[in-house]
């Protein structure tokens, strides 16, 4: 599988949680899939397509970067950063975290199996 299909993977994930498309999610995932979050808490896939389902996008302009991608026969491993800004209520939200997707070939297909997420610190 070519380099340009993971990255095509991983776009249409960044693009199922913009567009809250909980069936291409479901369909990245692989059912054992599980992250660690920013907060250091897991993250099943139920529960990331429970809020996908459930809880509007709120930020109104995300940005997800690729800072980069490696891949092997049947593994590969996509790094990049969110940053955005939104709004929940009268609430003003941001995010600025990087993550690291880790993807396999299960059924002729990618899937990804494992993800963590660190939250960007600011500079002191």
């Amino acid at each position: 599988m070519t380099r340009d299909a993971i990255q095509s993977i991983d776009q249409q994930w960044n693009m199922a949680y913009q567009t809250n498309d909980h069936a291409s999610l479901a369909h990245i995932l692989a059912d054992d899939w599980t992250a660690i979050d920013a907060r250091g808490k897991r993250v099943t896939k139920a529960a990331i397509l429970d809020q996908v389902t459930h809880v509007p996008w709120p930020f109104t302009n995300a940005q997800f970067q690729t800072i980069s991608s490696w891949q092997g026969n049947d593994v590969a491993v996509v790094t990049g950063r969110l940053t955005g800004r939104g709004q929940v209520g009268d609430q003003e939200v941001a995010v600025d975290q990087y993550y690291t997707r880790i993807y396999v070939v299960r059924d002729k297909r990618w899937q990804a199996v494992a993800t963590q997420v660190t939250a960007v610190q600011p500079d002191v």
